[in-house]
């Protein structure tokens, strides 16, 4: 009995010392830590003019995407990439009985980490239509609170022209 007893104490001890308690009130265990190593993606500057890697089409568990804001930053920290944007649905949010549906939300979570990490984070929106061609990703958007909603096709050119308003970058996105 004082053997398992003994036993008992050190496995304890020894699992209680050897975990991170750093993330925010989550326990993260170290055994299922992995090693992170940045892909590091070497493309000539272009004529005087700096090449960025971006990635300008991402979805989180605010539209369809299945991963929180900070997953997509580290993931694109470990691609190489130099900036990233966010651009939930706005019409199409099937996780809102389990998520709240704030259209700047995930923008709003990620900035300090993108900014940590050095990675250029743009703001942006999908505009997800069901007349073709149907999906259109906005980028360097002011504020994506006042987009439409509603997917009816009499709103697809009020749809889109709330982004144009705003200035910013809009260019179709095959939805395959």
């Amino acid at each position: 009995m004082r053997k398992l007893l003994l036993f008992g104490l050190i496995f304890v001890s020894t699992f209680a010392y050897s975990q991170r308690n750093d993330g925010n009130g989550m326990l993260y265990l170290d055994e299922n830590r992995r090693p992170v190593y940045r892909e590091n993606i070497i493309i000539p500057d272009v004529r005087g003019y700096k090449v960025l890697k971006c990635d300008f089409h991402t979805h989180t568990v605010f539209s369809d995407g299945h991963v929180w804001p900070n997953v997509r930053n580290q993931e694109a920290w470990e691609e190489g990439l130099d900036a990233l944007a966010i651009t939930d649905h706005i019409e199409y949010t099937p996780q809102r009985e389990d998520v709240k549906v704030a259209h700047n939300r995930g923008y709003e979570l990620l900035k300090d980490d993108a900014a940590k990490n050095n990675l250029i984070l743009v703001k942006g929106s999908e505009i997800t239509r069901n007349t073709p061609p149907g999906h259109f990703n906005a980028i360097f958007i002011d504020d994506a609170s006042g987009f439409i909603e509603e997917r009816s096709s009499k709103m697809d050119r009020a749809a889109v022209m709330k982004t144009a308003e705003q200035k910013a970058f809009i260019f179709w996105n095959h939805p395959g």
